[in-house]
């Protein structure tokens, strides 16, 4: 398990650091940049009886903690992870150790106002072994949208996103993920 995801960490980091230098000596260099990424989180597990009794709860909180590179044409190439925080806090259980490595190609609809809407299409690599006994991990097919709200100064943005994970194996339940969180332009 650390083997592939630090495999496909490197591959993804390797990804955008061919990407930004291809676009480095572009004349629009000044609207390609990086952002960092970090959201909070709530993700809910569509019922399959297999393996949601599993999971004792099917919401799990978590964080996501990501790069973002986009380009001047609006596309936009992102990695990151998301894991569970607390296990219990009176209000839910996280019985599900979740543990997933993320890498979305997306499409940014403007850049020239306070709110930025966005589309993504990805995959994700969701670890399961260390919760669901005798499993294996899993990929996924990820579909996301969100906002993002620049501040005044525009470095800084409030992001509100939805993320649907499409798993079709027996190891892990296709789940929805809605976070809120904070973009960083670097």
């Amino acid at each position: 398990m650390k083997k592939t995801a630090t495999t496909i960490t490197l591959f993804l980091l390797l990804t955008f650091h061919n990407s930004w230098g291809q676009t480095k000596n572009t004349s629009n260099q000044k609207n390609n940049y990086w952002t960092i990424d970090v959201n909070f989180g709530s993700t809910k597990f569509y019922k399959k009886e297999s393996v949601y009794t599993l999971l004792k709860d099917n919401i799990n909180v978590g964080l996501d903690i990501g790069a973002t590179y986009t380009f001047n044409n609006n596309l936009y190439l992102s990695s990151g992870v998301t894991f569970s925080t607390f296990k219990d806090v009176g209000l839910w259980e996280n019985p599900l150790s979740y543990f997933s490595i993320n890498a979305d190609v997306g499409y940014k609809i403007t850049t020239q106002r306070v709110v930025e809407p966005y589309v993504a299409i990805g995959v994700s690599h969701i670890s399961a072994p260390n919760t669901i006994s005798d499993s294996s991990s899993s990929i996924s097919l990820n579909f996301t949208g969100g906002f993002i709200f620049w501040t005044k100064n525009n470095n800084l943005g409030l992001t509100i996103q939805n993320t649907y994970k499409s798993v079709s194996d027996e190891n892990m339940l296709s789940h929805n993920r809605i976070s809120v969180g904070v973009k960083y332009k670097l």
